[in-house]
This record gives structure tokens, sequence and C-alpha cells, in this order.
């Protein structure tokens, strides 16, 4: 998560969607920035290099936060958001790193080749 609301800004006029993972805190400021870039909005920044010219950003984009705490605090954000809980796994329940990627690794030349297959055509 950038710390400035430029650099945010910078980033989102960027890319299609944002995720930003292992959050602790939200700032007022950032928070008010993503719920503005969520619902669409202008950022306004003067251009390098001139002494009155502006260039405007026009961001609506989806974003995602992850965080152990709920990150999201101000009423403004929370309204615009979908908030999702997960339990923990169980002990009991939980399965090994080599029984989640070894059916993986086999039938990845196939999703491969399927994939390759759709984007030729």
């Amino acid at each position: 998560m950038p710390d400035r609301i430029p650099e945010f800004v910078q980033l989102a006029s960027n890319h299609a969607f944002l995720f930003f993972d292992n959050l602790s805190s939200l700032s007022a400021k950032m928070s008010d920035a993503l719920a503005r870039a969520i619902t669409g909005d202008s950022f306004i920044a003067r251009q390098l290099y001139t002494d009155n010219n502006d260039i405007i950003y026009r961001i609506q984009l989806p974003i995602a936060l992850n965080g152990i705490n709920q990150v999201i605090v101000k009423p403004d954000l929370l309204d615009r958001a979908l908030l999702v809980t997960l339990k923990g796994i169980e002990v009991g329940q939980r399965t090994t790193y080599q029984d989640v990627w070894e059916p993986f690794e086999q039938e990845k030349p196939q999703m491969l080749g399927a994939i390759f297959d759709i984007l030729v055509r």
C-alpha cells in the first residue's frame, strides 16, 4: 500500500485491479482515496516541467484488501466494501503442501495446452 496519495494514483492509473495484502491499518486519507477510486473519481496532479498544466487521472477500479484485523473502519469505504471473513482451518483438517501441489503438477501440462489452444483461436 503506498504511503502517499500521488503514489496511489500513479499505481491505480496503470492497473485494472489492485490487491493489497497483509494490511494492519489504513490511514484516513488513504481510506478516502480508496473509496473515491472504487466508485470513480478524478485525481489531479501538476504536469511535470510545466508551471500551470494539470494532468487529470480518472480512476475507477476494483480494489481488494487483505489483513488479519478489519482494516476498513471509515463508513464511506465500508459502504463500498464486500467484507469476507474466513474461518481458520482446524489442525486435523489441514492438508500438506504436497497434497495440494502434486495433483496440480500432474495436470499442469493439460491445463497449459488448453490455455494455448484457446489463445491461438
